[in-house]
């Protein structure tokens, strides 16, 4: 399937975004039409270049926020409106998987997969798009944005997409004249491949600034839990019980570029996760060789249930996340892996 240029704009909460382009002059912060809600809920992935099965990936930021009526544009056309079961069923850390492909909309219990399929998109390959989350109806405010295009000169939304400018963070560029002026970079994404948001750097949490580094190409396309980039080949992560700590124990098949780990732990999968170690745990590993690492947990509880993270670090500064894995007293569980490739 030929590949389809692709450039970026994101609004995160509407903190917008520009992958792939230099925007000339200075940006001017305007919140008007920014929800109180910006940045609790948003796009975390984008697969456009499937042809007929595109889907976009949604990340639950907040779950306190009552979701119910919320609705998820392309452009001017609602696509799917939030029900009240569904919005109940929300929980921070989910994610959503809006498809353009036919199927049954999961609004009470998540798939075996792990996160919530919706069905009704319009498909997206081979155009020019905004992609939009906004309050419920008779309110225009937005809560994120993703805005891309082909670059073919004349953007199909220029009102939406100026309207979106204006309202986030830049006022001064005009998409009714033609879009190919404001991009001098560009990315090929093809098919399997998708348009995903980075984790920030030594914390388990989606970058969400106004930066282009936010996004890349993600060479494997992954529904429901994003497609961090990685460098290493992580073989296993386990937590074993034992008297008074809990033991922690990675093993990888190969390092390149790893600057080191850090363990994040949290109460409950989707709660917030802190950070266990003071400092980096420096990497042992390299391109042809992995190693075995472990790690005391000596902060427990008797009769508690933690889970925990294992994140990598590159020598970018730059972050991938793996499990969790998760334990309670006189129990243990083990989580393999799999290979993310870079």
């Amino acid at each position: 399937m030929k590949a389809k240029r692709i450039y970026l704009i994101c609004l995160f909460g509407f903190v917008l975004c520009y992958l792939g382009f230099h925007l000339f002059g200075k940006p001017k912060t305007v919140w008007s039409a920014s929800s109180e809600n910006a940045g609790k809920m948003i796009f975390t992935e984008v697969n456009f270049n499937d042809s007929t099965n595109d889907w976009v990936e949604i990340y639950i930021v907040d779950g306190s926020v009552d979701w119910t009526g919320y609705r998820i544009y392309e452009g001017t056309t609602p696509w799917i409106t939030i029900s009240a079961a569904l919005a109940s069923s929300l929980s921070k850390g989910d994610y959503i998987v809006l498809h353009a492909e036919s199927g049954a909309d999961e609004t009470t219990d998540k798939g075996a997969n792990g996160y919530w399929d919706l069905y009704g998109l319009t498909d997206l390959y081979a155009t020019d798009g905004i992609l939009q989350i906004k309050e419920p109806s008779g309110s225009t405010d937005r809560v994120d944005v993703v805005i891309y295009s082909d670059n073919n000169g004349s953007f199909i939304s220029p009102t939406q997409a100026n309207g979106a400018v204006a309202d986030g963070m830049w006022d001064i560029y005009d998409f009714s004249t033609g879009d190919a002026g404001a991009w001098t970079n560009s990315d090929d994404i093809g098919a399997s491949q998708t348009l995903s948001r980075y984790l920030d750097p030594g914390t388990p949490v989606y970058a969400d600034s106004n930066s282009k580094d936010n996004w890349y190409q993600a060479t494997i396309a992954t529904k429901g839990g994003g497609s961090q980039q990685t460098l290493i080949e992580l073989a296993s992560f386990t937590a074993t019980v034992h008297d008074g700590y809990v033991l922690l124990q990675w093993e990888t098949i190969s390092e390149i570029d790893n600057a080191g780990f850090n363990l994040w732990r949290s109460a409950s999968a989707g709660g917030e996760y802190v950070k266990l170690n003071a400092k980096l745990i420096p990497a042992q590993g390299g391109p042809a060789l992995g190693a075995s690492y472990t790690y005391q947990d000596t902060t427990v509880t008797e009769g508690m249930t933690y889970y925990y993270k294992l994140e990598d670090v590159d020598t970018n500064g730059l972050s991938t996340l793996h499990g969790p894995a998760w334990v309670s007293t006189g129990i243990s569980y083990r989580l393999y892996i799999p290979f993310i490739e870079r």
